[in-house]
């Protein structure tokens, strides 16, 4: 990212810019009051969009979000958190967020803030992309070179068999009517709830980066953090219990979003997600973190089969 406009940010920040500091893909920005990151967005259609989202969840309630400013050209600022990413092994941290996301859908459902263009994938879109995208590679691996798809001759055919069911489960009528009213009904979603997009400041969780930010069913968000809390705590029952009382104390499921999430769980999400990225050589994905986080979740499996065993009554 080429260094900003001191004209166009101290337009958009209304005081004078006495200093700027280069990121990885962002720039900080120094004021006498405070500091901002300046961040190219990927769609000026996004950013307008959410521009208007922050506004009404303002209004309803929810701050725990930086401040988000437009300066021009697609340059946006957001206030910077004098905070840590969260932890996903610390449970504190885990059950910390997991009432933030809460509160976050809560005041984000039915947004009245229009949805003028179709979100790219819903969630059973992106299921079903996924598993797609894996069974490519799949039947590739053994022209494939490097030592990425070792991950795949261990417990690729496996993980895929698990994926296939699952999905056999989960592609129902209902399961595509509840993502479709999802879209609908504007019920907001973060959709990339990574840890670095948490940050921890004492007992306060503020969430960050809404580039994916769309209308899609809030249990996916539900979903998918949980299994990455889980994928680090080897699948601990009694974890997940204390996170989901900390939703649902705030965000109360119904007993098809129940349904559905206990269904995704078996679904090796955090797997195909990791291999796809090494594969494809995605930023971010490096091998030498990527390879030990396919071990463990392969070393594993029998606790996850276990924890899947107990969800049975849930």
């Amino acid at each position: 990212m080429s260094q900003p406009s001191l004209r166009k940010l101290e337009r958009a920040l209304q005081t004078r810019v006495i200093d700027m500091e280069q990121g990885q893909k962002i720039w900080l920005i120094y004021t006498n009051e405070q500091t901002w990151v300046a961040k190219q967005c990927r769609s000026a259609y996004h950013q307008e969009w959410w521009s208007q989202v922050d506004r009404e969840l303002r209004h309803r309630g929810f701050h725990d979000m930086p401040t988000f400013l437009h300066a021009g050209d697609g340059l946006t600022l957001t206030s910077y958190i004098r905070g840590e990413t969260s932890r996903y092994r610390s449970r504190r941290e885990s059950k910390l967020v997991l009432g933030q996301l809460a509160r976050f859908h809560q005041a984000g459902r039915g947004c009245t803030t229009p949805s003028t263009r179709r979100t790219a994938f819903l969630l059973w879109e992106r299921l079903g992309q996924r598993l797609k995208k894996f069974e490519k590679y799949l039947h590739q691996y053994d022209r494939s070179t490097g030592k990425a798809d070792k991950w795949i001759r261990i417990a690729g055919f496996e993980m895929y068999r698990m994926g296939v069911n699952t999905w056999n489960q989960l592609y129902t009528p209902t399961f595509y009517e509840m993502n479709e009213q999802s879209y609908l009904q504007h019920h907001l979603c973060h959709r990339d709830l990574a840890s670095h997009n948490w940050m921890i400041e004492e007992d306060r969780a503020w969430l960050i980066d809404f580039d994916t930010a769309s209308y899609d069913a809030q249990w996916g968000d539900l979903w998918q953090i949980s299994t990455r809390v889980l994928t680090e705590n080897r699948w601990d029952k009694s974890l997940w219990i204390e996170m989901m009382e900390c939703y649902e104390q705030h965000q109360p499921l119904s007993d098809w979003e129940k349904y559905f999430i206990k269904v995704m769980y078996g679904f090796p999400n955090e797997f195909f997600r990791e291999s796809i990225g090494v594969l494809e050589k995605k930023p971010g994905y490096r091998l030498d973190y990527t390879g030990p986080y396919l071990e463990r979740i392969i070393d594993d499996i029998e606790h996850w089969r276990e924890f899947l065993s107990q969800l049975r009554h849930w």
